[in-house]
């Protein structure tokens, strides 16, 4: 059940934090798939460093970037909701 999470988070994640900082689809597309080989191998080296889960390593980096996203860019998050 744990995996499914984890590979639930990587596939949502990375094109949520794209919209936030893209209009178009094309754009949003290659937006979401560098920051998910961006995560990954961030991730990766975070997890041998740190001796942790490869799998949770990867999705906490990738959240980061998201909560980070949506706290630079709050006017951007919030008028996509409006409309």
């Amino acid at each position: 059940a744990v995996g499914v999470a984890l590979v639930l988070a990587m596939l949502i994640t990375p094109p949520a934090t794209a919209q936030l900082l893209v209009r178009r689809l094309p754009g949003m597309m290659g937006l979401s798939a560098g920051l998910g080989v961006l995560s990954g191998v961030v991730g990766l080296y975070v997890s041998f460093y740190t001796g942790v889960a490869s799998g949770a390593a990867i999705v906490l980096v990738i959240t980061g970037s998201f909560v980070v996203t949506l706290l630079l860019v709050p006017w951007r998050a919030w008028s996509h909701r409006a409309r």
